[in-house]
């Protein structure tokens, strides 16, 4: 990722351009999970051991050179930098982010942008929210992806009503949330689902959720759980982040607006018999929800004791 062309952006994501190279931090290099055999075959990929790191090569061809691998199970993992990972499996190379990169995400495609014109090329990115808990989340994930520490203002609008708010200015970081496509305009949003794995898709659905997310009660007293946005095109994208988790979201709800001024807003739910595998697998960092969901959890357990 990064502040290059696109045209180099693009090269480097298929690996056509110049060979892939490692960066990454002395923290990211402790992480290492386990060793590697001389030679490991992923399909088409090939990753070898040298006396001094990991080389990893295409159809007999050398495309990179890494200083730490991570191996799982089906795959390695190659740290890359600013969140990104290179994934090496047998059903192909990509870029993923870290969780706290997804979960990044997710905050800013919930209440939070990127912006900058030419008239007004500030490169920002923020994220604001009622809850200072929140973006005191969005500043710790700030830095440990970009290592950058963002300030947390306090702010009052017109009608009184006070906010926090996070912003920051950099080319840099600015460059590389735009290569992910996260916010394409006003209003709108993205989900990276080609850049996530099974870990990154519940950092970015807790990311959305703890922004735009809601646990109300019906009728009957029963919680609901859902997400909610103007923009159709990525709610839809989060309910098809759900079904690669294994989920079954119900479908999605216009709620039209009688005001001409606003714009409809689109939701969809959590089916009841998953909340407690969302409250487990996905949570929130948002301090009422996250009392709520303690609340769904003791209900759902009083019900399975008395069964």
């Amino acid at each position: 990722m990064g502040g290059g062309s696109a045209i180099k952006q693009s090269e480097r994501r298929s690996h056509q351009g110049e060979s892939v190279q490692g960066e990454y931090s002395n923290k990211v290099m402790n992480c290492q999970k386990g060793g590697l055999k001389d030679i490991l075959i992923l399909g088409k990929y090939e990753v070898r051991k040298t006396g001094d790191g990991y080389e990893l090569l295409k159809s007999s061809e050398p495309i990179g050179w890494f200083s730490v691998a991570v191996v799982e199970d089906d795959r390695v993992l190659f740290p890359l930098s600013k969140g990104i990972q290179l994934e090496v499996s047998e059903r192909g190379c990509r870029e993923i982010l870290i969780s706290e990169k997804a979960e990044l995400c997710g905050l800013i495609a919930s209440d939070g942008g990127i912006y900058s014109t030419k008239s007004h090329p500030d490169h920002e990115v923020h994220f604001c929210s009622i809850d200072r808990v929140l973006v005191e989340r969005y500043n710790e994930l700030f830095r440990t992806v970009y290592g950058i520490n963002p300030y947390l203002h306090h702010k009052k609008k017109s009608t009184g009503e006070s906010y926090f708010e996070s912003r920051t200015y950099h080319k840099g970081v600015y460059f590389d949330l735009l290569d992910l496509d996260i916010k394409p305009g006003a209003y709108k949003f993205r989900v990276p689902l080609k850049h996530l794995d099974k870990g990154g898709l519940r950092a970015y659905l807790r990311g959305f959720f703890s922004g735009d997310g809601n646990i109300t009660k019906d009728v009957t007293q029963q919680y609901k759980i859902g997400l909610q946005s103007t923009c159709k095109e990525g709610l839809e994208g989060l309910r098809e982040a759900f079904k690669l988790l294994g989920f079954h979201p119900l479908e999605i709800f216009q709620e039209k607006q009688w005001n001409t001024k606003w714009r409809d807003r689109y939701h969809f739910s959590i089916s009841a018999y998953e909340h407690m595998r969302f409250v487990k697998e996905i949570g929130t960092d948002q301090p009422n929800r996250m009392k709520r969901m303690e609340e769904i959890e003791r209900q759902l357990k009083r019900r399975s004791y008395k069964k």
